[in-house]
């Protein structure tokens, strides 16, 4: 995928942190280059197919490819450290934080399998993988990585954070 106005540094360091606080260091990048003064093109994989953040093909064999959920974190942190930044890839185009908000949830319904067989890429995650990871936020004493988002955001706007509450539960379609 290629992301407009984002260094590779930038890029670096997002999947740096989505891969340490969500997926227990198992996220990494397979390639990375620049494209112009300021893209970035990049793969991420995960380091071990056994491990969150890996999914399966859609015959249901170990690959060593990261799922859904770990895109959708990783792009979630470039984008909010570079809001106005534009996606381009394969199945997906966005340009900024409220369009990629807005359309994200649509790519987990994308048929990536065949028509006799149809496979979708939520559906992929390696039986480890926690289909309700959250989005990379710091992570308040007392809760865990794996809190369900509608509980963190509510955390955040009962401890004066209305921002980041509100960048949750739009990004898990929830109407405050």
């Amino acid at each position: 995928m290629i992301i407009l106005g984002v260094k590779p540094i930038d890029v670096e360091s997002a999947v740096r942190v989505v891969s340490e606080v969500g997926y227990g260091g198992n996220i990494v990048i397979k390639s990375i280059g620049p494209k112009g003064s300021l893209s970035t093109s990049f793969t991420i994989q995960p380091r071990d197919s056994r491990l969150p953040g890996a999914r399966r093909s859609g015959e249901g064999r170990r690959i060593k490819a990261a799922c859904w959920h770990a895109h959708r974190d990783v792009l979630l942190e470039i984008f909010r450290n570079h809001p106005h930044a534009k996606l381009r890839s394969a199945v997906f185009k966005c340009d900024g934080l409220d369009e990629f908000l807005d359309r994200v949830n649509m790519t987990r319904y994308q048929n990536v399998g065949s028509q006799a067989v149809p496979a979708y890429p939520a559906d992929l995650c390696a039986d480890h993988c926690d289909k309700y990871r959250e989005f990379c936020v710091p992570i308040p004493d007392g809760m865990h990585v794996t809190t369900p988002g509608p509980v963190l955001a509510d955390w955040y706007e009962d401890h004066g954070q209305p921002e980041r509450a509100a960048l949750l539960r739009r990004a898990y379609g929830i109407v405050a």
